[in-house]
């Protein structure tokens, strides 16, 4: 059985320790400590690889699950259908931007990491998580 997330959805960010502006996170580090709460980086052997740390369990939790649940949303194909148009008609152009980049790109790094590198979709699900919490973020600071 489904839960729905309407009612909590729009307040996510309203936790103690944090006043919900987000024009007060500084960096993506700072921005993941809210949402994804993640464990410390070890540094990589190489130069060349990059790795990313684990998602804890600290933060916020129904952050973490409605970004998770979002990125599913990035297995389809990006396009702007009839609704999508209607609820973007009156917007902000830069907002729209941000999110039509975003649409395509985390299409685009679903179907390289679970097509292309057959990483198991937990896994992708989380990394598309990461980078929707930093599409978000870019968003909410547009002028």
């Amino acid at each position: 059985m489904a839960t729905s997330t309407a009612p909590r959805s729009a307040s996510w960010w309203d936790q103690e320790d944090w006043d919900g502006d987000l024009r007060t996170v500084k960096t993506v580090k700072e921005l993941q400590d809210i949402t994804l709460a993640t464990y410390p980086a070890y540094p990589a052997a190489s130069v060349e690889l990059r790795t990313h740390p684990a998602i804890s369990k600290a933060g916020s939790r129904h952050a973490r699950r409605l970004l998770v649940e979002a990125a599913h949303h990035y297995r389809r194909q990006p396009r702007v259908g009839y609704e999508l148009g209607r609820r973007q008609r009156g917007q902000d152009p830069p907002v729209v931007n941000v999110a039509w980049r975003a649409q395509q790109r985390l299409h685009r790094r679903w179907r390289h990491l679970v097509l292309e590198r057959r990483k198991p979709v937990g896994v992708s699900l989380v990394a598309l998580a990461r980078e929707l919490a930093c599409f978000c973020w870019e968003a909410a600071l547009v002028d």
